[in-house]
């Protein structure tokens, strides 16, 4: 039920809030107004890879790296940050700008932590390094006050631990699928990104499914960590050990 309201509350999402990659903040009665401010697109696309992690349409990823890809273009400021709105938005006084995390997170600590996401599914090293120069900027002011920088404290976590990179391909209707993907959330791993597909991948998926083969054409995973991976498996008990293991 919650993976249903998930998709229904995206797809409602793309298919009203966004025009030509220009993603609105309101709707009513059909209509969507005021621009989106930064906050908005990270927290999308950070939405929609978690989606792609359940529901394995590469429509969701498309659709976070497309909304990435105009983050990037219209808020990155020349210094590295980001700002809260798009470089077209209407005429304001002082272009806004916030680090600090408060009631609810910074655009700039989310921003940072969707690009270290993507970057990890794509095996982007551009990508990378814009975010730990994010991080780097603001490194003084999370150890002066890290309660109030928690969402970069989060994102920087997730840059400095090692990630376990999953692929699982196999037919989604069969039962040795299912096992091995209920092997991979039977307990909760924060450092984990997954890629979960049909073979052969279709087109649009993450990098992390490139060249992916199934091993004795049976529903396979793959363990991987900075693009490297264990031998493929088809057993859960070896896929198990590999993800206890790294």
């Amino acid at each position: 039920n919650y993976g249903d309201m998930a998709t229904r509350n995206l797809t409602f999402i793309l298919s009203e809030m966004l025009e030509n990659g220009r993603l609105f903040r309101s709707w009513r009665s059909g209509k969507s107004v005021y621009d989106a401010y930064l906050e908005d697109y990270a927290t999308t696309v950070i939405a929609l890879l978690s989606l792609y992690n359940s529901n394995p349409d590469p429509s969701w990823f498309q659709s976070a790296i497309q909304l990435s890809e105009s983050m990037v273009e219209h808020f990155l400021g020349s210094d590295g940050l980001f700002f809260d709105t798009r470089d077209d938005h209407e005429s304001l006084l002082i272009r806004p700008r916030e680090i600090q995390d408060n009631a609810t997170p910074s655009g700039n600590a989310l921003a940072a932590y969707a690009l270290l996401q993507i970057a990890a599914y794509q095996g982007d090293g551009n990508l990378r390094d814009m975010a730990e120069s994010m991080l780097s900027s603001v490194q003084v002011f999370i150890y002066q006050n890290p309660t109030v920088f928690s969402q970069w404290l989060y994102a920087l976590d997730f840059a400095l631990h090692p990630i376990l990179e999953v692929a699982i391909l196999g037919d989604f209707e069969d039962n040795r699928t299912q096992s091995l993907v209920q092997t991979l959330w039977s307990r909760y791993r924060p450092d984990v990104i997954a890629a979960i597909s049909q073979s052969p991948p279709p087109v649009g998926g993450p990098a992390l499914l490139d060249n992916r083969l199934l091993l004795n054409d049976a529903p396979t995973a793959y363990v991987c960590e900075g693009f490297v991976c264990n031998q493929p498996v088809n057993d859960v008990d070896q896929f198990n050990r590999q993800l206890d293991n790294m």
